[in-house]
């Protein structure tokens, strides 16, 4: 051991060097061989840093360049829900302020039953309606099918003018198949909403393909055979009741908010994509035999309640995109 009593007129030896060394060579031995285990949730240890923002390992901490780039990207998915929500709310008040310039239905001018073309009422005397307008909440309403109004859902959307601050149904009878692609392009201001007259299914055996629209879309009760939906550049599109046992599945890019609420989504290569969606939140949608149940690229999924959709890979993420619940 080396001396530790040292006083100033001690000479140093030889030994006294040799036995200082080996002590400072022993302490370097200790410190090396200390083992230090990875950090966990519960204990203290080592930790990597990281800045991945794809990653779900748990033993390793965000660095600022990662957190920074999360939060970014979510400052845009509220930015664009932000804009697409002012801008449809600057149309709506340009919109209803036209229309309140308009004579009512009810006018003097007007006799016998109003017929409508698009949203503007022509007088055709006891002609029956195209298009249904209730006085009351300005709702636009057609229907499809057998002996209705128009024999197509596609027939039914091309009546419907593309600038409107209120709400435009159609209504599709149950048991109704449309044999070619639904197309909802460009719709501003309102609603849509395309629906069963029942909670009975109507077929769709092509794709529903929707882009830019700032109107809220609303696809109800619709079993897909042999397509897929399709939405881009879209504010706010809800699924309700929807099927689909065949094909791709629901395929969402560039949009604000999407809703699916108890759908089903099995058999297919991927049930439901999500690329660069501010906010998408699923609750009660269920799927099983899919290769790939939900991707998230540049997306939040928030899954609800009763969601239980799995695939070969259950999620995929990438981009950033997360899935939560």
């Amino acid at each position: 051991m080396a001396k530790t009593d040292w006083r100033l007129t001690d000479v140093v030896k030889p030994e006294d060097m040799n036995n200082l060394g080996q002590e400072i060579n022993d302490l370097r031995s200790d410190l090396s061989n200390i083992d230090v285990p990875p950090a966990t949730l519960t204990k203290p240890g080592i930790v990597q840093l990281s800045s991945a923002t794809d990653s779900e390992v748990e033993d390793r901490a965000a660095t600022s360049k990662a957190v920074k780039e999360a939060y970014d990207r979510g400052s845009k998915g509220i930015d664009a829900a932000t804009n697409a929500k002012a801008a449809t709310d600057v149309l709506a008040g340009t919109v209803a302020t036209q229309l309140a310039q308009k004579a009512p239905l009810s006018n003097p001018g007007f006799t016998g039953t109003a017929w409508v073309n698009g949203n503007e009422a022509l007088h055709k005397g006891n002609m029956k309606s195209i298009l249904e307008i209730d006085p009351t909440t300005n709702l636009v309403q057609v229907t499809v099918g057998m002996g209705k109004q128009f024999a197509t859902i596609q027939a039914a959307l091309d009546s419907l003018k593309k600038f409107n601050a209120g709400p435009r149904q159609i209504r599709v009878s149950p048991g109704h198949v449309e044999p070619n692609m639904i197309s909802i392009v460009g719709f501003i201001g309102g609603s849509i909403t395309i629906q069963s007259d029942t909670f009975d299914n109507f077929t769709v055996q092509n794709t529903v393909y929707l882009n830019n629209n700032t109107a809220t879309i609303y696809l109800d009760y619709i079993t897909i055979e042999g397509g897929n939906i399709q939405a881009q550049n879209c504010n706010s599109l809800f699924l309700s009741g929807v099927t689909q046992r065949s094909g791709t599945g629901l395929n969402v890019s560039n949009s604000s908010l999407i809703y699916v609420n108890y759908c089903e989504f099995s058999n297919l290569f991927r049930a439901l994509t999500f690329n660069s969606v501010a906010l998408a939140t699923l609750m009660g949608v269920k799927g099983t035999g899919n290769t790939t149940g939900i991707i998230s690229g540049g997306s939040i999924v928030m899954l609800g309640n009763q969601t239980t959709i799995t695939g070969t890979t259950p999620q995929e993420k990438y981009g950033g995109g997360q899935i939560f619940g």
